[in-house]
Formats: C-alpha cells, structure tokens, sequence
C-alpha cells in the first residue's frame, strides 16, 4: 500500500472529525487555521521587509497546508509579478481569485496584469466581477470595453467605454 503525504491528510482529517462530530475536530481546524495566519502574518512581514525570498517561502509552505489559501496566492503573485514573472503572477491572481472572488484588491491586481498582458478573458472575468460588487467602478467598466472590443463586441464595447466615461471623466483611461 502506498504511503499518503501528511500534509495532504491533516486537512482531511479535520473534514472528516468535524463532519462526524468529533468534539474536538473544530480544536484541531482551528489550531490549522492559526497556524496558517501565523505563516501569512510571518510571510507580510518579511515582504514588507524586502525578504522576499523568505516571504516566498512561508507562502508556499501556507500553501502547502492550505492549498486554497488566497492569501497566500495573492502573496506570490504580488512577489512573482515584482520579479517580472507575469505568468507566474498570473496564475497565482487566478488561483487567489477562485478562493475569494470578491476581494476587490485581488480583482484590481488580477485585471490590471490581464490587461497589462492583453488577456481578455480574465480582464473580462475581473471585470464582471468587479462589477458585480461595485457597479459603478469605472475602470471595470473600462476593463468590458477592452474585453467586448477584443471579442468583436464593438457596439457593446461603446455601450461599456462610455459608462465609464460617464462614472469619471477625469479617469485615466477615459481618453483610450
């Protein structure tokens, strides 16, 4: 019988106490969980810091107990696209925001690489997004254009560019 990685069984382990009802299977998920803040906490001070190569570490180590950490993936897309890593920033904005998808920091990060890459459809994905917790924010609405534009959309690319003109006529994009 093959031997199974421990640090996939934790999580698993508290899943499977807390559905039966182990008394003390929601101890167990919480000493888990304040051993991932812990990490993040550790991880934000040593960016912060210029240690960015440790701040990695503890985010993949974060990762590696909570796989679904968007912290942790927001983290490393912050260190990876400051090191010029596009692809690798990109990916981890895209796995931070399938685990929390209506953080609007995230969002923004996530479309302004998309459009810094020419990616429309995780622009456009940002973008409703976006839309969809701040409706009047109008570089989403910017952020629809370009996507509607790109996928041959143009009159509803107008529709879009224009609502955001209308949001903020002094926007830096409002010229484009």
């Amino acid at each position: 019988m093959r031997k199974l990685n421990r640090k996939l069984l934790a999580p698993l382990a508290v899943v499977l106490l807390l559905l039966i009802g182990v008394p003390g299977g929601l101890v167990v998920a919480r000493r888990l969980k304040s051993a991932d803040a812990a990490l993040l906490k550790r991880a934000a001070a040593a960016a912060a810091g210029g240690r960015d190569a440790e701040a990695a570490i503890l985010y993949k180590q974060t990762l590696e107990a909570n796989p679904n950490s968007w912290q942790a993936h927001f983290g490393l897309a912050r260190l990876s696209e400051a090191k010029g890593n596009l692809s690798k920033a990109l990916k981890h904005y895209l796995a931070a925001a399938r685990s929390n998808p209506r953080k609007v920091e995230l969002l923004v990060a996530l479309g302004t690489l998309s459009e810094k890459l020419q990616l429309w459809r995780p622009l456009e994905a940002a973008a409703d997004r976006l839309l969809a917790i701040q409706p009047q924010n109008p570089t989403a609405h910017y952020w629809k254009a370009l996507a509607l534009r790109a996928a041959g959309q143009r009159d509803r690319a107008i529709e879009q560019a224009q609502q955001a003109v209308e949001l903020d006529p002094d926007h830096p994009q409002s010229t484009t």
